[in-house]
């Protein structure tokens, strides 16, 4: 069964039905072309009963859901969890603690490494999961019954393969390195957003020459801040590219962005005399 959550009462309603539950599935639809940060647009929460669709454009107050996923004595089923998690911050300050991530899982159970959900629904249950939606705009209203059919088996399938991940780690003694890996990439991550660190994301940097690094650090930092600032692509600030050709140039910094061609005129006027 599933249910679509539209008012802060029903979700308050809901997560004290959640409380009594000590395993939920958990996963986001979100939108991120024209921003920086994701746009939420869908949450989908799954326990042993139910499905349900909670729409983050008709809810205000998610207190209640916060509280319920940084409960402790709940363990969260996500699936290659990154992004989700990206979309929760943008609703509240706590994050999902206890995350069994069913990706992770999947490598350290020696089904291969980036499986997709679909892809490791099928290797596991041997249930093949429409894909349909997969583009949908999923910040249209109202949701056609296809698209909350589609968002519903994102979750459904979490906790029967919770179960047998769980057996198999645990019986090749595996489960503890799973969250041990997990709390890793989450410390990872931590660093990796910081502005300073946005320089590693940067495609090509491997061909520059030592002293270029240190140039294209400096630049990479301050595209990532004005990006976060103005919530748009990084890619729509100034391209990769660009910023390799920046920091392996010999001359100044205005002279060297009128001979990048790929730099737009507009963010070459906006933006030259700060990167100079």
């Amino acid at each position: 069964m599933t249910s679509l959550i539209t008012s802060n009462t029903h979700l308050a309603s809901a997560c004290t039905q959640w409380s009594t539950k000590p395993v939920l599935g958990l996963d986001t639809e979100f939108f991120r072309e024209r921003t920086y940060y994701p746009c939420p647009a869908l949450i989908q929460v799954a326990d042993d009963d139910a499905v349900a669709l909670v729409d983050p454009l008709a809810v205000s107050d998610f207190t209640p859901l916060e509280r319920r996923l940084a409960d402790q004595a709940v363990v969260i089923l996500m699936h290659s969890c990154g992004e989700d998690l990206e979309v929760f911050e943008r609703l509240f300050p706590s994050r999902p603690t206890r995350i069994f991530d069913t990706q992770l899982a999947a490598a350290f159970a020696g089904h291969g490494f980036s499986l997709g959900y679909s892809t490791l629904v099928t290797t596991l249950l041997g249930v093949e999961v429409d894909k349909g939606e997969t583009r949908s705009d999923w910040l249209r209203r109202p949701l056609s019954e296809s698209q909350q059919r589609y968002a519903a088996l994102d979750v459904a399938y979490l906790a029967p393969m919770h179960d047998r991940l769980s057996r198999e780690l645990e019986a090749l003694g595996r489960l503890a390195w799973v969250e041990q890996e997990f709390e890793h990439r989450r410390g990872c991550r931590e660093v990796e957003r910081q502005p300073e660190a946005a320089y590693l994301k940067v495609p090509g940097r491997g061909a520059l020459a030592p002293p270029d690094h240190a140039v294209l650090r400096t630049l990479a930092a301050w595209r990532e801040t004005e990006a976060q600032a103005r919530n748009m692509p990084r890619r729509h600030l100034i391209g990769d590219d660009v910023l390799v050709r920046l920091a392996r140039a010999q001359t100044p910094a205005l002279e060297s962005l009128r001979g990048v061609t790929s730099l737009s005129p507009r963010a070459r006027t906006r933006y030259g005399e700060v990167i100079a």
